[in-house]
């Protein structure tokens, strides 16, 4: 007798499966050879589950950048007056200021200041970069009247970057 009659002897058939092995008691019957190729269909469908679950799955990836810059390209002088500087980098030395000024409520009278020193300094500036500074001088206006302080910070390091943009 063959080990497969042997098998099938001792074990009644109740059914038989999809790749057409005697299944008894809800387990495919032993053949020689058949549970390796179990092992390795299980083998095969548990890897093509795990790619396909990390081919779709949802990471996120955080890339960390420092940026530095510098604020302004021009400095002053211990010793000298912020009058003694170019009306631009007066203008820029002012505006980083306005933040707090806006936190205490002093702030539209230095927001004038800031927009008188412009005036002065716009006829060395090329066409579009005025057209930045005026937009960047609208947003401080914006946040001087509705008391924004983080809106006037941003604005002072746009306008820094701006005028180190126009002096070169």
């Amino acid at each position: 007798m063959t080990p497969e009659a042997t098998l099938h002897a001792t074990r009644p058939v109740m059914s038989r499966s999809f790749f057409d092995r005697p299944v008894v008691g809800g387990r495919v019957a032993c053949r020689p050879g058949s549970g390796q190729r179990v092992a390795a269909w299980r083998v095969v469908c548990v890897v093509v589950g795990l790619v396909a679950t990390g081919a779709t799955g949802c990471a996120t990836t955080i890339v960390e950048t420092t940026e530095t810059t510098v604020c302004c390209a021009t400095r002053v002088v211990a010793g000298t007056s912020l009058a003694a500087a170019s009306p631009l980098t007066e203008m820029v030395e002012r505006t980083l200021g306005l933040g707090n000024l806006i936190v205490e409520g002093d702030s539209r009278a230095e927001y004038e200041r800031i927009a008188a020193l412009w005036t002065e300094g716009r006829t060395g500036v090329g066409p579009e970069i005025a057209r930045e500074i005026d937009h960047q001088l609208e947003l401080l206006d914006i946040a001087v009247t509705r008391h924004r302080p983080a809106d006037a910070d941003k604005a002072a390091n746009n306008l820094a970057a701006l005028v180190s943009a126009a002096s070169r």
